[in-house]
């Protein structure tokens, strides 16, 4: 797996995990592979814009991916629901 790559299948194994209790532990790994591939990219100045832009659109969507976790697990865990 590519560098280039390994971003784009955490990403995937974040966002497409059907197991609530899982996608907690997966997110943080596909921020991490994100922004480190953005770092390769600043100090190589390399990379397509196509691809920054996947990239900008995969943290945002890791962002509401977070949320919905969270919402998730306080309606799992309120005795009201």
């Amino acid at each position: 797996m590519t560098t280039e790559s390994a971003w784009i299948e955490k990403y995937k194994a974040a966002m497409l995990e059907s197991d609530w209790t899982k996608v907690w532990a997966l997110i943080q790994p596909a921020e991490s592979a994100i922004r480190e591939r953005q770092r390769t990219l600043i100090l190589d100045r390399s990379g397509s814009m196509a691809e920054k832009d996947e990239m900008a659109h995969a943290l945002s969507g890791l962002k509401s991916l977070r949320g919905d976790v969270l919402h998730w697990k306080d309606r799992r865990e309120s005795p009201h629901s």
